[in-house]
């Protein structure tokens, strides 16, 4: 009796791939997680520029599975050279957890009272002018978009 799969519609053998197809899958599935970050990356930017705010972009999203199982091990390294936080790049100071606190409003001072924090998944705009502000807060309700709950969008 034969062994092989068969196609319950067709009664053809089910062809099984072999280690090549795998080996493609692995090699390019990461590549193509790259490339997708990359343009969604650029693509956020664009749309930020076209707002006329100063932009500042990090490579990945807080919320994002991967850097989220690496940042401790990552930021760990970075911590051991004991730099000062003004002397990291813009695009890893920004990605450390609670970076608002080393900030200490220094990317506003620099970069005015509004500017966009921009990652492939999202953008966040950063507003200290408190007259802007109380506008925001009493005018939520007649905002264009309503803003996202971060439950329904984790990933």
């Amino acid at each position: 009796m034969n062994s092989a799969l068969l196609d319950a519609a067709t009664l053809q053998p089910i062809r099984i791939p072999d280690r090549a197809m795998w080996l493609q899958l692995l090699l390019f599935s990461p590549l193509l997680y790259i490339a997708w970050n990359l343009i969604s990356l650029r693509r956020n930017i664009a749309k930020c520029r076209s707002m006329g705010v100063p932009v500042v972009w990090i490579p990945v999203d807080h919320r994002n599975f991967f850097w989220m199982l690496v940042q401790g091990y990552v930021w760990d390294f970075i911590d051991s050279y004991n730099r000062p936080w003004s002397s990291l790049p813009t695009y890893i100071r920004f990605t450390r957890p609670g970076w608002q606190f080393y900030d200490k409003g220094d990317t506003h001072v620099r970069l005015g009272p509004i500017w966009a924090l921009v990652t492939p998944a999202n953008t966040f705009i950063n507003v200290s002018d408190p007259k802007a502000i109380e506008a925001m807060v009493n005018h939520r309700k007649d905002s264009v978009s309503p803003v996202e709950q971060p439950s329904k969008h984790c990933h």
